[in-house]
């Protein structure tokens, strides 16, 4: 998001358009890494609506799920090398 505020002089909204709640998020990282989702028992809000506009010219071409699993697999990689 820093380098899209950088070249485009603005906040992008970089999402594919639906609602996914951060239980879903971490149920998808747990199906990749094989931890165990622990539900807390406070339901949180539903999000605001975004107002930014999207990136010129982009479209996501990735799920994501497959960045999640993506970033699984190249994360430990890219931590190493620092």
């Amino acid at each position: 998001l820093l380098l899209i505020k950088n070249h485009l002089g603005g906040v992008f909204d970089v999402s594919a358009g639906e609602f996914i709640s951060i239980l879903d998020v971490a149920q998808i990282i747990a199906k990749e890494t094989g931890a165990e989702v622990i539900p807390g028992k406070n339901i949180g809000n539903n999000p605001r609506v975004v107002t930014s506009p999207k990136i010129p010219n982009w479209d996501p071409t990735v799920s994501l799920e497959l960045g999640i699993k993506k970033l699984i697999e190249v994360a430990p990689k890219k931590l190493r090398q620092t």
